[in-house]
């Protein structure tokens, strides 16, 4: 889980640009406002997203790897979907001390199900479960999240009773 409270400082002798990327306008002000004046050196998604999609994956991928020594990246929104874009960044170059998330509370959670290998968005739930979408098994979601896989784990509810 990521630590809502703990938002390190921008500024860093070595850092020559800045890539940004925002959900919606309160993200992007956010954003803006932690980096205060190292925004001059930011390049912004001018990009109209409400989630991490095909052509915000696009954008990024683009950016990162358009990227020279010194690059940071700033991702600023929902949890999900500031987690998926910063596991595009890495497969795609950057080092994961050079991204800087700014997650918000987001009402949905990918869960990864080990039984089918799918990953099946849900609602936060008060109980911890949730059907998966390739296998149809109910899941106990768990804390422990995966950022290769950018999502939390799965696993058969009731498996302690199968054995």
């Amino acid at each position: 889980m990521i630590d809502e409270g703990f938002v390190p400082p921008c500024n860093d002798e070595y850092v020559r640009g800045r890539i940004a990327l925002a959900f919606s306008v309160q993200d992007r002000a956010r954003m803006l406002e932690h980096l205060g004046a190292e925004r001059a050196a930011t390049v912004c998604a001018e990009l109209e997203a409400s989630a991490y999609g095909e052509a915000e994956a696009q954008w990024l991928v683009h950016q990162v790897r358009q990227a020279t020594v010194g690059t940071r990246l700033v991702l600023a929104g929902p949890e999900i979907d500031v987690l998926a874009a910063r596991t595009d960044a890495v497969r795609n170059g950057m080092i994961p001390a050079e991204v800087l998330l700014l997650p918000r509370p987001d009402e949905f959670r990918r869960v990864y199900c080990p039984h089918c290998r799918t990953v099946t968005r849900m609602r936060r739930a008060v109980e911890g479960t949730t059907v998966c979408c390739g296998c149809r098994r109910e899941l106990e979601v768990f804390d422990h999240f995966s950022r290769g896989l950018t999502a939390y784990l799965g696993a058969e509810s009731n498996a302690e009773e199968l054995t």
